[in-house]
């Protein structure tokens, strides 16, 4: 009766060892392809002049978005946006992002320090990248 329990706990922890291994090895795997940065993204309001000042129901969510090279990555579910990239106070590119989009491919044309803009109804994040 002692085997059966030991070869149950046995088999027991290599599930669970196997299972850490194996989402530890994605986890790296993901970030070890290339050198993903960070986009830091900051909220701004746009008021409309002669309307009410627009006030969100709920809390606003910044997108966590990753960079790498020409790729944009979401890290979670986001809303659609309009992503527009300017450069010298000219609107260079843009697009619709919809809501199911993890990942953009950014034209190779591009290059050189943008301004990100992620519009969403009178919401928009702003940041800095480089392609």
């Amino acid at each position: 009766m002692p085997t059966i329990i030991i070869n149950k706990k046995y088999n027991q922890m290599k599930k669970k060892l196997l299972t850490f291994l194996l989402l530890s090895f994605c986890t790296t795997l993901s970030f070890a392809n290339g050198e993903q940065e960070k986009v830091n993204l900051t909220l701004q309001i746009i008021n409309q002049t002669g309307s009410v000042p627009y006030i969100p129901h709920a809390p606003v969510r910044i997108p966590i978005l990753y960079q790498d090279g020409h790729t944009l990555t979401f890290e979670s579910s986001h809303t659609e946006y309009i992503l527009t990239l300017v450069k010298d106070n000219e609107q260079e590119y843009s697009t619709i992002i919809s809501s199911t989009t993890t990942q953009i491919v950014l034209p190779e044309h591009l290059e050189g320090e943008y301004e990100i803009q992620l519009v969403s109804n009178r919401i928009v994040f702003i940041g800095n990248i480089t392609l």
